[in-house]
């Protein structure tokens, strides 16, 4: 990944970058407002290895690109997970639910959710997430995304899409209300039995807010499902 020093929002601060390093390019392109820009973390790399088997590279050259891709984290991925199961009753009625999450890790927005992807016709623009409606304009510069035309540049990985990679959500839930003997008889039942069962009802924590679950934002969605049943002993 790449460290973000933040997004160009006018003319003036893009003035005042190339003041300091007139040769800044992104990948070869020259910094706009609207993109985001990288630090500088190092030139060239060194075509002959050091005595020990390692790499040198040169000093910052201005020129943002391979060169400059650092760790920035040391876990992709959440690499913990728990799970809860809660359960209750009052009188006839009773609850039973499994709780799932996972932590430990970095999440990043996935490249396919960072921006627009265009052809020469309106209608080929493809499906996006609705919080990229916040991007930058030049009536909108203090947008919290930047603008879609950069797509190129904006969307390297880098820090400035991090996201929280802690998930909890409850992966299944019951709900049983059985009807008391008494009125169960006056409808000629020995007994009546009404439930609830869902998959996936409710994500408690979500860190992206373009999605309930993990996955990508193009691929098929994780199911979220309700059933109601009823169960007579005749």
């Amino acid at each position: 990944s790449r460290s973000s020093s933040g997004m160009l929002r006018t003319q003036e601060e893009v003035d005042a970058l190339l003041k300091n390093n007139p040769n800044y390019t992104i990948y070869g392109t020259k910094p706009a407002p609207g993109m985001i820009y990288y630090e500088d973390v190092r030139g060239q790399k060194n075509t002959t290895p050091n005595a020990d088997g390692t790499y040198s590279y040169a000093e910052p050259d201005g020129k943002i690109d391979d060169n400059d891709r650092v760790f920035l984290t040391n876990k992709k991925d959440n690499h913990y997970g728990f799970g809860i199961n809660l359960g209750s009753s009052f009188k006839n009625l009773s609850v039973t639910m499994a709780i799932g999450g996972s932590f430990g890790g970095q999440g990043i927005v996935e490249s396919t959710a960072k921006g627009w992807n265009t052809s020469a016709h309106v209608s080929a623009i493809t499906n996006l997430p609705q919080y990229l409606t916040d991007h930058w304009t030049p009536e909108n510069t203090g947008a919290k995304y930047p603008a879609p035309y950069y797509r190129s540049v904006n969307q390297l990985d880098s820090d400035f899409w991090f996201r929280s990679s802690f998930q909890m959500a409850v992966r299944t839930l019951n709900i049983a209300y059985e009807l008391p003997e008494g009125l169960a008889k006056k409808l000629h039942m020995r007994g009546a039995k009404l439930y609830l069962v869902s998959t996936n009802p409710l994500n408690l924590y979500k860190a992206f807010e373009y999605k309930q679950y993990a996955g990508s934002f193009d691929v098929y969605p994780v199911i979220r499902s309700f059933s109601m049943g009823l169960n007579l002993s005749l």
